[in-house]
């Protein structure tokens, strides 16, 4: 009987056999794949991602990977950009997944290679794991890696986007498209979907998209059709594509993504890593953190004796809330009334000098101003909308239908005026939402504590 078993050679799975081979266990690793493969991924690697396979002692600059510290959001004509906030990477899951079973293999893994499991199934001493051709092995704990690919009787549940169908393509761009995208991953937004574009090693790009699979049927279920539809409603993306040569003949794809699943509980008493425990949407750039981060966990948690059970407890907990909030943006981000609405949103909030979606010159939570005063701040106070003079809900001491002020400019006047939300210098909204959304989509600060990866240092 083998002591611990782990399903999927994937980051989750390569790297949970590893810390566990490194404490002294015997691990055997089976991989359904007998030789490397390209996967259905977006590729990126957030900083959560970057210091857990350097603690592994992945070299990530010796495989070839990619610097990233811009993203570039577009739809239509409107095209916005921001530097990330942390340390990121970009190498492609092919190269990658080979350095980390290496990896574990160097570490003490036994790896099979070309072993599809059929069944998982708990008994009385621990799991009886059935493969292709009729082999059986017994382990005293299993644990689940497999990725997007659900095992056979082990159905996850529904999420909470679950109508979007997924395409990957490797690209090889003009010189001068190639040089545009360098340190950058572009999200071009399209109606009924969003599509990634970011560099990897030896001189390629990663085009990793999602569209709803209603979208799709009006395309006849064609990839070519579909690209061309998205490149008929983003010029950008369009040009982007142009002198571009694929690199496969046809794209990666997959369907039924539980965006937004968490599980809840441990199936068979076995340990479930990666999206097998939670699946974030692609847009985020946490799937691969949260991956490495529950490897980490389930080892640990295993050493202490802990139960899968707790296992799936505390990975639910460490995760939920980034899940959560991911999903509910790539269903907006989707919908196509949702993105007009998000840049005519960034047209109309401008200023150089940010304080959270309001900016200007003194922050005050959202609609700063020199001096604060609940939610509108003003020099003198007067309930929500203060001012030295009073009228009905706005006041001030000249009057403008709704929102009055000294000199008066459509809904929200100010001396200098500037469409809706006015400031002296201007520049876009857009970019601090970006910021925004890397930021709390990714693995929480306390749940790496746990881990002990705060403590590995640059």
């Amino acid at each position: 009987m083998t002591s611990a078993l782990v399903i999927g050679g994937g980051p989750a799975g390569a790297e949970v056999a590893r810390l566990l081979a490194a404490r002294g266990r015997e691990v055997l690793l089976l991989e359904r794949d007998a030789a490397p493969q390209d996967r259905v991924c977006g590729e990126f690697l957030s900083r959560e991602a970057v210091l857990y396979l350097r603690s592994a002692g992945v070299d990530l600059q010796a495989l070839g990977a990619v610097p990233i510290d811009t993203v570039r959001v577009i739809a239509r004509d409107v095209i916005a950009e921001v530097a990330l906030p942390f340390e990121a990477s970009s190498l492609s899951r092919r190269v990658l997944d080979e350095a980390s079973l290496s990896n574990a293999a160097a570490q003490g893994v036994r790896v099979e290679r070309g072993a599809h499991v059929t069944s998982l199934v708990r008994t009385a001493t621990g799991h009886r794991v059935e493969l292709a051709g009729g082999r059986a092995v017994h382990a005293d704990a299993v644990f689940v890696a497999t990725g997007k690919h659900e095992l056979r009787g082990h159905k996850r549940g529904a999420g909470l986007q679950n109508d979007l169908v997924a395409f990957k393509l490797h690209y090889v761009l003009s010189n001068e498209n190639a040089r545009a995208i360098e340190r950058c991953v572009e999200l071009t937004l399209f109606p009924g979907g969003y599509a990634g574009l970011q560099p990897i090693e030896r001189g390629r790009a990663n085009l990793c998209l999602l569209v709803r699979r209603a979208h799709f049927a009006r395309c006849g279920h064609q990839f070519p059709a579909l690209l061309e539809a998205i490149a008929e409603a983003s010029p950008h993306f369009a040009s982007r594509l142009q002198g571009a040569s694929p690199c496969w003949r046809k794209p990666l794809a997959m369907t039924s993504l539980p965006y937004g699943y968490v599980r809840g509980h441990a199936t068979d008493d076995a340990f479930w890593l990666g999206d097998q425990g939670a699946v974030i949407p692609s847009f985020s750039g946490d799937g691969m953190s949260i991956a490495l981060h529950s490897a980490r966990l389930a080892a640990d948690t295993f050493r202490a004796g802990e139960t899968p059970e707790t296992f799936q407890r505390l990975l639910s907990r460490d995760v939920r809330a980034q899940v959560r909030l991911a999903t509910l943006l790539s269903r907006a981000l989707v919908q196509t009334g949702t993105q007009r609405l998000l840049m005519e949103f960034a047209r109309f909030f401008p200023a150089r000098e940010t304080s959270e979606f309001f900016p200007a010159r003194e922050t005050s939570k959202f609609f700063p101003a020199r001096e604060t005063s609940k939610f509108f701040p003003a020099r003198e106070t007067s309930e929500f909308f203060p001012a030295r003079e009073t009228s009905e809900f706005f006041p001030a001491r000249e009057t403008s239908e709704f929102f009055p002020a000294r000199e008066t400019s459509e809904f929200f006047p100010a001396r200098e005026t500037s469409e809706f939300f006015p400031a002296r210098e201007t520049s876009k909204l857009l970019p601090r939402l970006v910021k925004a959304i890397a930021t709390h989509t990714r693995v929480a600060d306390a749940a790496l504590e746990r881990t002990g990866l705060l403590d590995i240092r640059a």
